[in-house]
This record gives structure tokens, sequence and C-alpha cells, in this order.
């Protein structure tokens, strides 16, 4: 019986394997992409195990680098045969490219820095992108609404100049009806195949939207500017306490010897010993008098010193921007 039972089972492991893998799959069509990337579960093994800012990068680089590469159909790596950097394998995986010794490839890497510029600085005239929604292959819930729709998208790049200086991209679109569109939604849309259908006519007022998207920015850097500058001030205040009561400590304990020499020399029976203790008490009460002096000097340098802390914070912190808008497409998603 057991031995039949194992025939049995072994002849139906295939079956029953196939049908679940079959449902599981169903299950996942019906899921947003972002589901399906939070159950690290994709068609696509080797591009859902890299996060989103890997699989742009690597877009950019195949599209970039054209023949002086060949990419991997499976995996996240291609071999570089071009002249910019060193030839090879290149590889998105961390622990791939330690394991078999090949160039870990990220958005520092100098390859993928010369790329980045390079795609920066080119030129792009406004065309018209038609983004095939139906042949994506996962479902997103942000879009699908848009299905047959049209509108405009402008991509810029906000340089901002503060404490850290950084680079934002600002994507922001609009339908033809003049719905405003936010990032999120353009950045769901550009993960979408596309194909180039010319060059329409002149785009509609992004200005808006973009100034919005700015500004928001803008708001956020000023944010973060202000806990910064709140934590730097905390910084000064406890360590000008810090000193400010070190040297009260100080004057309250000559305070606390004058007092126990008085006592002293009130309880002295000789001359002698009232006079020893007298003169004690006039050289204590000096040093506190310098103490106290001293004191009101360290308070006011501590004063100017913390002045010029925040001052230098504040000249620190002044921010500036500058956009660049790097290209606008009309859309249109079927």
């Amino acid at each position: 019986i057991a031995a039949a039972f194992d025939d049995l089972r072994a002849d139906l492991d295939e079956q029953i394997t196939e049908r679940m893998s079959e449902t599981r799959q169903r299950l996942l069509d019906h899921f947003d992409e972002d589901v399906q990337a939070r159950l690290r579960v994709h068609r696509d093994l080797a591009q859902a195990s890299l996060d989103e800012r890997g699989r742009m990068l690597l877009n950019l680089t195949r599209q970039e680098l054209g023949d002086d590469a060949t990419f991997a159909p499976d995996r996240p790596r291609f071999e570089y045969h071009g002249a910019a950097a060193r030839g090879g394998w290149y590889s998105l995986d961390w622990k791939a490219a330690d394991a078999e010794g090949l160039v870990f490839y990220r958005i520092d890497h100098p390859l993928a820095q010369g790329i980045v510029e390079q795609a920066r600085q080119r030129q792009l005239p406004v065309q018209h992108l038609a983004f095939d929604y139906g042949a994506y292959g996962s479902s997103v819930a942000v879009l699908e609404p848009f299905v047959g729709r049209r509108g405009w998208l402008a991509c810029s790049l906000l340089t901002v100049n503060s404490a850290a200086d950084e680079q934002i991209v600002v994507l922001a679109a609009v339908t033809d009806d003049g719905e405003v569109l936010d990032a999120e939604w353009c950045r769901r849309l550009m993960r979408i195949g596309a194909d180039a259908e010319g060059t329409p006519e002149a785009p509609a007022d992004l200005e808006p939207a973009v100034t919005g998207q700015v500004e928001g920015h803008l708001r956020e850097v000023e944010a973060r500017n202000g806990r910064y500058f709140d934590a730097e001030v905390c910084k000064l205040d406890r360590w000008s306490d810090d000193l400010k009561i070190g040297l009260e400590r100080e004057l309250k304990d000559l305070d606390a010897e004058i007092r126990a020499k008085r006592k002293e020399s009130a309880v002295a029976i000789s001359l002698a010993d009232k006079l020893a203790a007298q003169r004690d008490i006039k050289a204590l009460e000096q040093r506190r008098n310098r103490k106290r002096r001293d004191l009101y000097e360290e308070q006011d340098k501590i004063d100017e010193q913390r002045a010029a802390l925040i001052d230098g914070i504040e000249r620190q912190l002044r921010t500036t921007h500058e956009v660049q808008r790097l290209f606008t497409v009309r859309w249109s998603i079927g």
C-alpha cells in the first residue's frame, strides 16, 4: 500500500505543482505591480531583485551604451567593450559581482556617472510617446483610469545649493482636459514601454504644474534645513550651558570655602589663628572676585561665539536653486 501511495504521489506531484504555479500567476496578474514587488514575485525575477533606481540605471545604460555593450537576457549584467571604462562584465547585483569577480555597477561608478551626464546634456525635441499599457504585463492601478487618454509630461532637473547640494528630478504632467498628475503617476508611466510617434504641435502650458512640484521640493529642503538648524542651535546651547555651569560651580565651591573659614575664625582661640583665618578668607574672596569677572567675560565670549556660529549656519543653509528642462513629451496610453 505504501509503495502504491508513493507511486501515486509521484505521478500527481508534477501536476499539482504546475496547477499551483498557474493559480499563483493568475492571482498575481490581478495585483498592482507594487504589490508584486512587495511579495518579491515577478515574471522577471532578475529585474524584481533590483530596486526602482537599479532598474532605471540598467535601462538607461542599455539605451546609452548601444553597441558598446552586450546585455544578459536573464540577469542584471552586461559585458562592456567600449573605450570609456574597463572592459569586461558589469553586474548590478553586488552579491553576484563579489562571488564571480565582476565589476559591481552602481550609480556612483564612473561609467554610470558618464552615462547619466551624457543623457542629461542631450538636447531632446518634443516627442509624442504612445505608451503600450496592454503589453506591460502588470497591473498599475493609478494608470488604468487613464488608458485611452492623452496629455503632456515635463521632466526637469532641480539643482538646489544649500547645506548639501542636491539634484532632484522633477516630473509633472497634465491631461488634455486639465487634470494635474503628480510625480508618482509620472514615474509609473515612465516604466511602461512606448513608441515614438512623431513631433506634436506646441505643448500645453506645463509651467504651473512644474512650478508646483518645484515648490514642493523646496519646501522639503527648507524643512530639512530647519531641522538641521534647530539641532545645531541645540548643540550650541548645551555647550554654552555646560561652560557656564562649570564656572558657576567653581564660584559656589569658593563661597563654601569662605563660609568654612569664617566659622574657623569665629571659633579660633588665639589671635594668631584668627588672623591666619582672615588672611585665608581675603585670599579666597579675591579668587572669588576674579572668578566672577571670569564668569562675566566667559559668558560674553560664549554669547559672541554662539552668535558667530549661528551666523555661519545661516550662511551655510542659504538656499539657491535652478531648474533645467530635460524633456517634454506628448503622451497617450493605449
